[in-house]
């Protein structure tokens, strides 16, 4: 639909025909002034948001005899030099003055609000209507006005321009790969919205008006942000098709994610090779950084902080082994894509340390496999509940092996229950935790061990499943000497007994 079409059926809105007979009826005004007024933009734009959010809205004559409209009352009450007649001109400077610095900020904090740059316009544009060429090259207060909007101006964009993805990372926070994706989709909309504002019919007369007065200040009006832009636009595409796959990620669980890795890492490349404003270690760092992070908000989500308190220990811990599975695949796939661009003579190496990428996923790797580590513990000394032994001092051993075992699940409930989350891998709470369980479970180990080697002295035989702990094993070891020797002695009587056996039956044979 062309603008000429537009403008009509927004005029026919019965919202606008409404507020046209107010306004017309209350400032005594013909249809025609209205009308006027009302096919700009500006005008159109202001009574849009007044319609879907704003609570006011202020219609106003102008010097021109136009009508003008605002969402302030108070700054076009006193920037209008007409209620200033009765008032002493440096009173009067001074309030326009004030008056157009707190509505340049109040302008600032609104686009600040909406996550947009905004650019505040002179409140004062009476010189807008005279022809440039009565623009004289020393109007010290006309060159002050504008110099003074450019240099605010200057300020804001560059601000603007200095903001990196990488910033967000800075404050401490962990976001994911959407805060990439977020971030150039936002920078590409605000940059082309101070595009647009540049090329305004205001600030095209300001820049005409700097030339005219031969102002330093005109060369940098521009600030070459059609460049930035078109590097924002460039990098928001070739982001676009990782929108489909972390959504994949997100909807089909952690569980899901090993097989998805590949084909991500593979986007990740082409992204890298075909988009020369991301060919920067800094930029696919961050990128690398947040998808770490998603993999670490994900695994924690899956084991939940409550993976040591669970009664089953065996599905803790292969949930565990699977998540710890699904980060070594995640890091291979990267080394590979690494390795790939080694190899290329077109494309820029990842020649960054990987340890600006996987310092916090190191972290939680190493956490899991403490971990890890506390649950194979649990496992392996659970099946102490079971222990039983004969004999004569059968009774005595099996109340000793109780009272090891109720020593060795107090331990595991104090790690069970700890107040510290195992899975933040930012707190080194649990550090000290696990210390104190791996402390105790070497005393532990050191007695169980030396229970075993009293027990062996009065028992017929041996059937343990704890001489797979290395500790034990190491305490225990010199009776293998004598177990080897008895094994000895039994395999010589048997061989003694079988003798006799095959010497019966040939005997019998003969007879």
């Amino acid at each position: 639909m062309s603008d000429e079409e537009s403008v009509p059926c927004f005029l026919e809105d019965v919202r606008v025909k409404f507020v046209q007979g107010v306004v017309c009826r209350l400032l005594r005004l013909q249809r025609q002034t209205w009308e006027k007024s009302a096919a700009s933009q500006e005008f159109q734009t202001l009574l849009q948001q007044f319609f879907d959010k704003n609570s006011v809205i202020f219609i106003f004559v102008s010097k021109n005899g136009g009508l003008e409209a605002s969402n302030e009352l108070c700054a076009p009450l006193l920037a209008n030099t007409n209620n200033h007649k009765m008032w002493p001109r440096l009173l009067s400077q001074d309030v326009i003055h004030h008056v157009e610095r707190i509505s340049s900020k109040t302008a600032v904090v609104q686009g600040q609000i909406q996550g947009k740059t905004v650019l505040p316009i002179p409140m004062s544009t009476q010189w807008l209507d005279k022809p440039l060429s009565h623009v004289r090259i020393y109007d010290r207060s006309l060159t002050h006005t504008i110099e003074t909007h450019i240099i605010n101006w200057t300020n804001q964009i560059h601000k603007t321009l200095m903001e990196d993805s990488a910033d967000i990372m800075k404050t401490g926070s962990n976001p994911g790969p959407w805060a990439e994706l977020k971030f150039w989709a936002s920078r590409k909309s605000n940059i082309e919205s101070i595009y647009q504002q540049l090329q305004s019919p205001v600030v095209q007369k300001m820049e005409k008006a700097l030339e005219t007065i031969e102002s330093s200040y005109h060369p940098v009006i521009q600030m070459g942000i059609e460049k930035v832009f078109k590097e924002a636009e460039d990098i928001d595409l070739h982001l676009q098709p990782l929108h489909t796959q972390l959504s994949y990620l997100e909807t089909n669980g952690f569980a899901q994610i090993k097989q998805c890795i590949p084909s991500l890492f593979h986007t990740i490349l082409l992204i890298w090779t075909n988009c020369r404003s991301y060919q920067r270690p800094a930029r696919i760092v961050v990128l690398l950084q947040q998808l770490c992070n998603l993999l670490i908000d994900q695994a924690g989500t899956y084991l939940s902080e409550d993976v040591l308190l669970r009664e089953d220990t065996k599905e803790s811990l292969q949930m565990v082994q699977r998540a710890l599975d699904i980060f070594l695949s995640f890091k291979k796939n990267y080394e590979t894509q690494r390795e790939h661009l080694v190899g290329s003579r077109s494309h820029a190496p990842w020649d960054f340390p990987s340890a600006m990428v996987f310092t916090r996923f190191n972290k939680f790797f190493n956490r899991m496999q403490q971990i890890e580590d506390t649950l194979e513990i649990m496992l392996d000394f659970e099946r102490m509940e079971k222990l039983e032994f004969g004999g004569v001092k059968g009774k005595l051993y099996n109340d000793q092996a109780a009272q090891l075992y109720a020593q060795f699940s107090n331990q595991c409930q104090i790690i069970r229950h700890t107040e510290n989350n195992p899975l933040d891998c930012d707190s080194k709470d649990f550090e000290s935790d696990y210390s104190t369980f791996k402390d105790g479970i070497v005393d532990f180990e050191c007695r169980l061990a030396s229970f075993l080697c009293s027990a062996f002295k009065d028992c017929s035989g041996l059937d343990s499943p704890f001489m797979e702990r290395k500790l034990i094993r190491e305490i225990f070891s010199h009776n293998f000497l004598i177990l080897k020797q008895l094994l000895r002695e039994e395999l010589d009587i048997c061989r003694v007994l079988l003798k006799q056996q095959f010497n019966q039956v040939f005997c019998q044979l003969n007879y």
